[in-house]
């Protein structure tokens, strides 16, 4: 009796993880419907001009990703160990930079476009994948958000997958491309000079 009491719970043990998982995975969809509607209204709001729609937007969204993670994932592993503390901390900052800029200079594309938050589905243990699709007059494309639960069990965008294609495989593979001939100082000079 007693084992198959304990048989009963071990059982019982097991699948906790897996509910949790399913929880926070249908959560994290839940949220990003309510940012993705969200993000649709602020764009569409005619009473909104660019700097407003680019403020509201920026505050609706930012709080989901690390940005000093992707800026670490951005560069590749001996680019990393040749650089020092301070230089990194400045790339971060540059990197967040960067990116806020660069896709808020393109918001207006998205004008006339939907988005439908498909699925979310634990990937690993501390990996969830929510996927979109962006539907514009001519095509559909997928979005990939790449979530990772941090060490306050936060769950936060370190990734973003765009048409089968990583941001950050792409940033890495530009920025080594670039430092092949260029220092990194001339690199965090270039994004902080870039109009993208």
């Amino acid at each position: 009796m007693k084992n198959i009491f304990t048989y009963i719970l071990l059982i019982f043990i097991s699948l906790i993880p897996l509910s949790a998982q399913q929880n926070d995975a249908e959560i994290l969809k839940t949220t990003m419907i309510k940012i993705s509607d969200n993000f649709y209204t602020i764009l569409n709001d005619e009473n909104n001009d660019k700097k407003m729609r680019q403020e509201k937007i920026l505050k609706e969204v930012t709080y989901l990703f690390d940005f000093k993670l992707m800026s670490r994932l951005s560069l590749n592993k001996k680019t990393r160990n040749s650089i020092s503390k301070t230089q990194f901390n400045d790339f971060s900052k540059t990197f967040e930079k960067y990116i806020q800029n660069y896709y808020l200079d393109k918001l207006d594309f998205l004008k006339g476009t939907t988005a439908t938050i498909k699925e979310s589905k634990q990937t690993k243990q501390n990996r969830i994948e929510v996927t979109a699709t962006v539907e514009t007059k001519t095509d559909v494309k997928n979005v990939i958000y790449k979530f990772y639960k941090n060490k306050k069990q936060e769950w936060l965008i370190y990734d973003l997958e765009i048409a089968n294609v990583s941001i950050l495989q792409s940033y890495r593979s530009q920025f080594k491309s670039y430092l092949t001939e260029h220092s990194f100082d001339e690199l965090l000079t270039k994004l902080n000079n870039s109009d993208s």
